[in-house]
């Protein structure tokens, strides 16, 4: 599994698009699953474009996306999120045990 945090909290670093692609064949050659945090998409103040690498080629059936809407609207105190990810993955994902 490849993690990937962009933009990125504290720093608030945004990975390029050119590195964003790097990640991307690095993950289809090695035929790893992305855990891709987004939740400060919508927090850039400087203009930088954020690309989600689940939007690049062969990239949205290996890319599990975790984001959310607390950050992005100040909620404070507020902890509303979700995931998205390929429908194969699902059942791993949610699996409870009662």
């Amino acid at each position: 599994m490849l993690i990937v945090n962009s933009p990125h909290n504290p720093t608030g670093l945004v990975m390029t698009k050119e590195e964003i692609h790097q990640l991307a064949n690095i993950a289809k050659k090695h035929n790893l699953i992305v855990l891709s945090d987004e939740m400060y998409e919508k927090i850039i103040s400087d203009g930088t474009e954020h690309v989600s690498i689940a939007s690049l080629p062969g990239m949205a059936e290996r890319t599990v996306t975790v984001n959310g809407f607390s950050k992005a609207y100040a909620m404070t105190g507020w902890r509303i999120g979700y995931l998205h990810a390929p429908s194969p993955l699902y059942q791993g994902i949610f699996r409870t045990s009662i």
